[in-house]
């Protein structure tokens, strides 16, 4: 199938990812979803289903839960130890503004919202052997490190070198602008390849052309100290380890019934245009040719009609009681789905530092995810550090002391309802 061609297990989790990114994302991108999230009623014409579509809104409860364990994450700083020399680069690791602490708050979120996320370290070509870090940075040759999300990763393969199981290729969706004409720009989808090879790492890259045919754009060997590399400098981050295989999204089961609130809540907002009061008139009013029958306090409605009556018809039934339970019960729901990302992983038998330990959550599901990415950028700022010519210790450690001791369960459950409910900013 050619460059484009997807690893199985990508294909699998494409709907899966797609569903998180648009629940994360809110109530217009799970609209532009429609019947993927809100089924139709048998036999709804389209603009009936477009109507009870845009009265339904979404409780982004998932977004809300992110937000607020990502912030549990930064509520301290991370620790940073790198060689002096890159430190200044640090304020602009990406060479387009962002911070190394930056990047650390978008790795968090992706991983809490996919629970997959990439990394790879590059350098602008042109590397001189022999300059000095000064010079290069002052010139702009100095590494770089771009984030890939998920569904830019859609293929990888592992292989043996040197007795040793390795990435030998991953390949990376990436939008390129081309100028067009004087004043436009358009983007155009490209596909980059990193390999690993006899000759050491290869990075290709292609576009597919207007009749369909994959065209080779750049070819070239990265060098460092005037020497290709012996492994590719892109690193994997899961929720609880840097390996190329795929975890589940950490949040899937709030993110579904996040879905499940949503389609209730339909129920809701479609059924209250039918709880409002209705005039009900019987008999003959004798209306006169132009006059018109007015409700409110400040006219008077009249008939000499004996028989004539009017009232108001308003719904009465129970249905509605039932949907605001079910509502109640799903807000509840995810409010405990949340605060699993923080319950400690208990053992059945406990020392007492152990259980000091649980209560500073570090045994928990975001514990285990911090660490993984504070093993995953130190790998990236050590590649970075090396590329950079300076030697010296790399070490990123992410906050693991999420609340203070003695939060119990109940205390965190409540916790995340507030987050989901906006009653206060994570």
């Amino acid at each position: 199938m050619g460059v484009k061609s997807e690893n199985t297990e990508y294909s699998q989790m494409k709907e899966v990812w797609q569903r998180c990114n648009d629940v994360a994302a809110g109530t217009d991108a799970v609209h532009k979803g429609a019947e993927n999230y809100l089924p139709r009623l048998q036999d709804q014409e389209a603009d009936t289903y477009a109507k009870s579509l845009k009265r339904t809104i979404l409780f982004n409860a998932t977004w809300r839960t992110i937000a607020g364990l990502s912030g549990m994450v930064f509520r301290k700083p991370p620790e940073i130890e790198v060689p002096a020399a890159i430190t200044p680069m640090l304020e602009d690791v990406t060479m387009s503004g962002e911070s190394l602490f930056m990047v650390a708050q978008d790795v968090t979120e992706e991983c809490l919202k996919l629970g997959r996320v990439g990394i790879l370290v590059d350098h602008p070509e042109g590397l001189t052997e022999g300059i000095s870090l000064a010079q290069a940075e002052a010139d702009g040759m100095r590494p770089f490190i771009k984030v890939y999300k998920a569904a830019d990763i859609y293929n990888w393969r592992m292989g043996r070198v040197n007795n040793k199981s390795v990435l030998v290729e991953v390949r990376l969706k990436e939008n390129h602008e081309v100028q067009d004409g004087e004043w436009d720009v358009i983007t155009e989808e490209r596909y980059r390849v990193l390999s690993l090879g006899a000759d050491g790492y290869k990075v290709r890259v292609y576009k597919v052309d207007e009749r369909g045919q994959e065209v080779l754009v750049s070819e070239l060997i990265p060098l460092m100290r005037g020497k290709p590399l012996s492994y590719i400098p892109f690193q994997f981050i899961g929720t609880d380890d840097v390996s190329a295989d795929i975890d589940n999204p950490p949040l899937i089961d709030l993110v579904d019934m996040n879905l499940h609130h949503y389609r209730i809540t339909s129920i809701k907002c479609n059924a209250l245009p039918f709880a409002v009061p209705t005039m009900f008139i019987a008999g003959n009013l004798s209306l006169e040719p132009g006059e018109k029958v007015y409700v409110g306090s400040t006219k008077a409605i009249h008939s000499n009609d004996p028989q004539a009556n009017a009232n108001y018809i308003e719904y009465s039934g129970q249905g509605l009681g039932a949907v605001e339970k079910e509502i109640d019960k799903a807000e509840a729901q995810m409010a405990i789905l949340g605060a699993r990302m923080l319950e400690p992983q208990r053992g059945s038998v406990e020392s007492a530092e152990g259980q000091n330990i649980h209560r500073k959550g570090e045994e928990s599901i975001l514990s285990a995810i911090s660490q993984t990415i504070s093993f995953g950028l130190t790998n990236v700022m050590t590649w970075f550090a090396d590329w950079a010519g300076a030697s010296g210790t790399v070490k990123i450690q992410l906050n693991r002391d999420f609340y203070p001791v003695g939060m119990t369960p109940q205390m965190l459950t409540a916790l995340l309802a507030g987050w989901q409910q906006g009653a206060y900013s994570a």
